[in-house]
């Protein structure tokens, strides 16, 4: 579909590119969330999951914010 598409223009590389994104974006939610709420069988009071799904939001929000300042 994005090759057929690609030619049209430049608007419609960046819809191509939000449509693979959120696709992605929706896979991945949908296979981690559930994970992260499953119920664990030690007794830790603090679960470290939710933790670090926020940290891997937070360096992959920085790799686009620095990648869009270096890459032009």
């Amino acid at each position: 579909m994005a090759f057929n598409l690609g030619g049209l223009g430049d608007l419609t590389d960046w819809c191509v590119v939000g449509l693979s994104a959120g696709f992605m974006l929706y896979i991945a939610s949908s296979d981690i969330i559930p994970t992260i709420h499953e119920e664990t069988r030690d007794d830790n009071l603090l679960d470290i999951r939710p933790f670090l799904l926020l940290v891997g939001a937070v360096v992959v929000g920085l790799a686009i914010i620095i990648a869009k300042h270096f890459g032009g």
